[in-house]
């Protein structure tokens, strides 16, 4: 009976060490860039996008990408997206939502392409871009190249910038 006493203390104590240890695994894995990313990742909402005098104010591609990027069908917003950017079009609201349906689908580098080139101009994208730029990059778990990304946000003053502050202290080392 000693011996059974012993075997159930020492699983007792096996019982709490594990817990403790999966606890310990829970806590730690909100600090895992891939987890950072989960936690600050949400899509850009979308552009209103309106009829004027019968006509669609833009290309019915443009429509059709962002209405299936508003209801979420980020395979066929990405295909739309693409098909205008190859046709030509430059614009930086094309290329902004083309990177975010990319990281929807979990395509960091095509997003962070796309995105890149938004981050490039001065257009209203541009911090928004660069934000993503730096989730993409989280959600690959490239700590460095966030933290990269991130920092050009900090004296922008913007909006973003409050967030990217408390994005980096998260960070990893």
């Amino acid at each position: 009976s000693r011996i059974k006493k012993y075997f159930y203390a020492a699983a007792t104590l096996a019982g709490i060490t594990a817990g403790g240890i999966g606890i310990h695994s829970a806590l730690d894995n909100a600090t895992t860039p891939t987890a950072l990313y989960a936690e600050n990742f949400e899509p850009y909402p979308p552009v209103r996008v309106v009829r004027s005098n019968g006509e669609l104010s833009s290309d019915s591609l443009f429509f059709r990408g962002m209405i299936a990027y508003q209801s979420g069908y980020f395979n066929t917003s990405r295909d739309d997206f693409e098909a205008l950017v190859q046709n030509g079009d430059a614009s930086t609201t094309v290329r902004f939502y083309l990177g975010v349906s990319y990281m929807e689908l979990n395509d960091f580098g095509k997003a962070r392409k796309a995105l890149n080139a938004v981050s490039q101009t001065n257009s209203l994208f541009k911090e928004q871009s660069i934000w993503y730029t730096g989730l993409c990059y989280l959600g690959e778990g490239r700590v460095k190249e966030a933290r990269n990304a991130l920092s050009q946000l900090l004296n922008s003053g913007t909006p973003i910038s409050a967030r990217a502050e408390q994005l980096l202290k998260k960070l990893p080392e």
